[in-house]
């Protein structure tokens, strides 16, 4: 008796690999809220002691508000803009929607409403590297990141069922000469031919 063990497999990797990749196609587009937390500096700028620090909010869904949160930071020490951006980068496409200076309030709270779904970044420079936090809230995917792996869901789909193809034949054909095996075995009576 021929085990279909492996084909079973390959046949269910294949399909969690559809699965998968309809995942990354459709999940992104579905816009929750979402809170997101942000800490720096992160990069120094040079040999200053002023640090750059860049952030990528996912595109909103329209005509919700985004609210930044800032505290943590030194006062009069940061340098704050907030604009539109490419899908997936930090390049600006537009006006900056905020640029903030020299706050000193021990708590900073900016909002606006996105006219039309759109990703955003947050530019924050950082004079003597004084540390900050930013939450931001908003109605983004928490599966944005995913609509970078379709492509290895399809891979993981197209290997699945190839493997599945493959050791399908290899069972069919090992079914045949298993039976062949048992007709030949002596004692077997052989089939009329005509």
């Amino acid at each position: 008796m021929v085990t279909k063990i492996r084909s079973r497999l390959f046949k269910l990797i294949g399909i969690l690999g559809i699965a998968f990749t309809i995942g990354t196609i459709l999940l992104p587009l579905v816009r929750t809220p979402q809170t997101m937390v942000l800490t720096g500096p992160t990069a120094q700028y040079g040999q200053s002691e002023t640090t750059l620090s860049g952030y990528f909010i996912p595109p909103v869904a329209a005509d919700t508000r985004l609210t930044l949160v800032i505290t943590g930071y030194s006062p009069s020490s940061l340098y704050l803009s907030v604009f539109p951006t490419v899908e997936g980068g930090l390049e600006p496409v537009g006006s900056p929607v905020f640029i903030v200076r020299n706050f000193s309030n021990p708590l900073v709270r900016l909002s606006f409403v996105s006219q039309t779904v759109q990703s955003y970044g947050i530019y924050v420079v950082s004079g003597n590297r004084t540390q900050f936090v930013i939450a931001v809230d908003g109605n983004w995917s928490g599966f944005y990141v995913l609509r970078g792996y379709t492509a290895e869901g399809l891979f993981i789909a197209l290997g699945g069922f190839l493997g599945y193809s493959y050791f399908r034949t290899w069972e069919k054909r090992a079914a045949l000469e298993e039976q062949a095996r048992k007709e030949a075995a002596p004692g077997t009576p052989a089939a009329p031919t005509m």
